[in-house]
């Protein structure tokens, strides 16, 4: 019986060979991990020193820089707006063919207000010059809800003036609400990024009981 040297190599086992695979594979990803922070580690500096290229760094799409530099700002929009709301004493079938105004300073739209059915609701575009406006027609059981909104296209000031008037298609007047605005402040972005907008809230009573 043959017997083996004090430095023969030991059996290549299967367990052993696993080992030594795992071995290689865990080097070579420590050497892969080596190079890829070789490789980005300008590009992580540059983001950190770069400020004015954080489009590519650090920005996201809904963000912009301010006009003075500084803090990114988002990228919300807004607009000058006035709401004109009323609750009418009116049913309904006595709106058929009424004629809802509502006016900025001088600046008038117009609008034949929608045919309700029982309780329901209608949005409604107005028509004029100097202004943008819509409107929402609402029947609540207890007489019809006006609301419209009024986007001038003009500089706004406190001290503008706001109409809503409706008239009936008899040409009784239903509505005759005026206000002065004292607007308030919107900055969707903040106080540090545009825009700034004004918006006013306006509330009239009906003329008529119902």
């Amino acid at each position: 019986m043959s017997r083996r040297g004090a430095h023969s190599r030991p059996a290549n086992t299967p367990n052993q060979r696993a080992n030594a695979k795992s071995a290689r594979q865990i080097e070579s990803g420590l050497r892969l991990a080596a190079m890829m922070l070789q490789y980005l580690a300008p590009i992580v500096f540059s983001c950190a020193a770069l400020t004015s290229l954080l489009v590519g760094c650090g920005r996201t799409e809904n963000e912009a820089p301010p006009a003075g530099g500084g803090a990114s700002c988002t990228l919300i929009g807004c607009a000058d707006t006035a709401t004109l709301n009323a609750h009418l004493a009116a049913a309904p079938a006595e709106l058929d063919g009424a004629a809802v105004t509502a006016c900025w300073q001088q600046m008038c739209a117009t609008a034949s207000l929608p045919t309700l059915t029982g309780q329901g609701a209608a949005y409604f575009a107005m028509q004029g010059d100097g202004i943008r406006a819509n409107g929402l027609l609402e029947s609540d059981g207890n007489g019809v809800y006006v609301e419209v909104t009024v986007s001038p296209l003009g500089t706004v000031a406190n001290g503008d003036s706001y109409r809503l008037s409706v008239v009936d298609a008899s040409g009784q007047t239903l509505l005759n609400g005026q206000a002065i605005a004292t607007y308030t402040i919107l900055q969707p972005n903040g106080p540090d990024c545009d825009p700034t907008c004004h918006t006013a809230t306006f509330s009239f009573d009906s003329l008529e009981p119902w």
